[in-house]
């Protein structure tokens, strides 16, 4: 991109920041923004690595050079959401971030407006100079009392391909699974989802790949993750982290009686085997009858 846009709401936010808030989001982050949707992380991925080296300093005399930690940098965005710059969707697997403070022009609006608002009406064949100046007035009045506000975009279901494919791709990207890639555009279609609703799947499928990554690390069985249509379709997004815990509870239990038989089975089983055997004077009388 050639330029960057940064409003007063951006400025007015980003004052009083530390410098390495103010740095990661005007170097970092601001050029790699799609100011269509307000991403950055989807168009061109972003990782801290790439943050780091866009805020390297490079030797100089009396300063020293290096580039931002990994913490440094978490904690600076943490910073920015804080500030109400920017709203992390995505932090371990893939950094993706949506800036909440941008200036979006609608061109794409303001074109089709221009193409689509005509109020010149057709002129009359002039009979006198009088009967032309009366039908310019007329014709001129409609641009004095209507308004011309942007019109919608003529063709409005390719605008709303584009931003549902984008939204996908950040889903798809966030994503453990990668199976059946298309069913699951499909089954995403059919959500219709709206702005608001892309965030909340997003938010709590980071929750969710937090938890496994937390409950593996605590050496604890996790579900497997469903093919992304099926985790769609059932709307897995609203599954709470109790619901969770409830299948791993019963997966322990299932387990522990697999490993270790109850009591009462342990006592049918050795019941069973007495009685299918004989005692030493049982055994004798029935030798003395053969």
């Amino acid at each position: 991109m050639e330029f960057i846009i940064i409003t007063h709401q951006e400025l007015s936010a980003l004052s009083g920041l530390p410098y390495l808030q103010r740095l990661t989001y005007l170097q970092g982050i601001k050029p790699y923004v799609d100011y269509k949707t307000g991403i950055v992380g989807v168009r061109r991925g972003i990782s801290y690595q790439s943050l780091s080296e866009a805020l390297y300093i490079e030797p100089h005399s009396g300063i020293k050079s290096g580039s931002p930690s990994k913490d440094q940098l978490r904690r600076a965005l943490k910073g920015l959401e804080k500030a109400g710059l920017i709203q992390i969707q995505s932090w371990e697997r893939k950094l993706v971030l949506h800036c909440l403070l941008l200036d979006r022009h609608d061109s794409v609006r303001n074109k089709a407006a221009i193409k689509a608002l005509d109020y010149s009406a057709p002129q009359e064949p002039q009979k006198s100079q009088l009967d032309s100046t009366k039908s310019n007035t007329n014709s001129l009045e409609p641009d004095i009392n209507q308004k011309a506000e942007p019109a919608t975009p003529q063709d409005n279901n390719n605008y709303f391909f584009i931003s549902l494919s984008q939204a996908f791709e950040v889903f798809w990207d966030l994503y453990p699974l990668k199976k059946e890639k298309e069913n699951a555009f499909e089954v995403f279609k059919k959500l219709k989802p709206s702005r608001s609703l892309v965030q909340q799947i997003i938010a709590r499928l980071t929750e969710q790949i937090q938890l496994e990554i937390q409950k593996r690390a605590e050496g604890v069985w996790v579900p497997a993750w469903k093919y992304p249509a099926n985790w769609l379709a059932q709307r897995c997004w609203e599954t709470t982290s109790t619901i969770l815990e409830a299948k791993e509870y019963d997966h322990a239990i299932y387990e522990a009686n697999r490993k270790h038989p109850s009591s009462t089975n342990s006592i049918r089983i050795t019941e069973s085997s007495e009685s299918q055997s004989f005692s030493d004077a049982e055994f004798q009388n029935l030798w003395k009858l053969h």
